[in-house]
C-alpha cells in the first residue's frame, strides 16, 4: 500500500513537519510505501514488512519503520540504505531520524561518497546537517572488502560534502598493518577540480616488488592538469610519473 502523506488524516500529517517549537521542518513532501501500516494507542506510527520513504531529499530503505509525532523522531530497523540527492549513500543496522533537520545517526554504518566511491564505516554515523557527517574509530579507503588493501584508521573523521573530509588521530595501514601516523589527515571530498594528493595506489608484482603511488594533481587553469606520481619499489628504488591533460577553448585536446 502506498501513503501520500499530505493526503491523509491529521495524524500522519505530523510526519511531514517539525514537532512543536523544532523549526521550519526540513521535508515538504514525504511517501511511506510497506506491506502493513497502524498507528498504537499512543499515536506513534508503525510500519513493517519492508518500508521505503521518498522525499525530494532522500530515499530510505528499511525493513520497519517506528514515528513518534510527539518527539519527532524515526526509528527504522535494518538493514537500512538512505541515498541523498546528489550526495552520498548510508547503509547501517539501525538509523534514527529527526525530521526537523534530518540530523540523526546510523548504528554500525558506511558511507559511500559521490563522485569516486570512496568509503567510511564506523560504529556510529551521525548526520550533522545537509552534506555533513561524523564518524567516530572510522575507517576510509576507497578499496572493496572489509580487509582492503589500503586504508585510513582514525579516532574520529568529519566529513563536508564539496568541501574536506578531515580525520584526527589517523593511522595509514597496508592490508591492516599500520604504517605511519598522522595527528590531522585532510582529504578533499570536491567534485570541483582543485590541486591535492589524489588516493594512493599500491600493486605488486614479481619484477618491482610491493609498489606504492602516492599521486599529485595540479590544476593548471581551466583547460589543462597535471598528475605528478612518485613511487616507491620494494625491490627498485624510487621513481616518477607525469601525465598531462589539455582541452582547447574550439574543441579537441590531448595528454601526455
Amino acid at each position: 500500500m502506498k501513503f501520500p502523506l499530505r493526503l491523509i488524516p491529521p495524524l500522519l500529517l505530523l510526519f511531514l513537519t517539525a514537532a512543536p517549537g523544532r523549526g521550519d521542518g526540513a521535508l515538504n513532501r514525504v511517501t511511506i510505501q510497506a506491506p502493513a501500516m497502524h498507528t498504537t494507542a499512543e499515536g506513534v506510527l508503525v510500519a513493517e514488512g519492508g518500508v521505503e520513504i521518498l522525499s525530494a531529499e532522500i530515499s530510505v530503505q528499511a525493513e520497519s519503520l517506528r514515528y513518534d509525532p510527539g518527539t519527532g523522531l524515526l526509528f527504522l530497523a535494518g538493514p537500512i540504505k538512505m541515498e541523498e540527492k546528489g550526495g552520498g549513500t548510508f547503509t547501517g543496522d539501525s538509523l534514527i531520524l529527526d525530521l526537523s533537520d534530518l540530523t540523526g545517526g546510523i548504528s554500525r554504518g558506511e558511507l559511500i561518497l559521490d563522485p569516486g566511491g570512496l568509503r567510511v564505516w564506523g560504529e556510529d554515523i551521525r548526520r550533522l546537517g545537509q552534506e555533513e557527517y561524523s564518524i567516530d574509530r572510522g575507517v576510509l579507503t576507497s578499496c572493496p572488502g572489509d580487509c582492503p588493501d589500503w586504508s585510513f584508521t582514525a579516532r574520529r573523521i568529519l566529513v563536508r560534502e564539496e568541501g574536506y573530509l578531515t580525520a584526527r588521530q589517523a593511522a595509514f595501514r597496508i592490508a591492516g598493518v599500520p604504517v605511519f601516523y598522522l595527528p590531522v589527515f585532510f582529504y578533499p571530498v570536491k567534485t570541483q577540480r582543485q590541486t591535492g594528493f589524489l588516493l594512493p595506489e599500491i600493486r605488486v608484482s614479481g619484477e618491482l616488488g610491493l609498489e606504492t603511488s602516492w599521486p599529485l594533481f595540479v590544476t593548471l587553469g581551466s583547460h589543462a592538469d597535471l598528475t605528478l606520481t612518485p613511487s616507491t619499489f620494494s625491490r627498485d628504488g624510487v621513481g616518477l610519473g607525469a601525465e598531462g591533460r589539455y582541452r582547447l577553448d574550439y574543441g579537441g585536446g590531448g595528454d601526455w
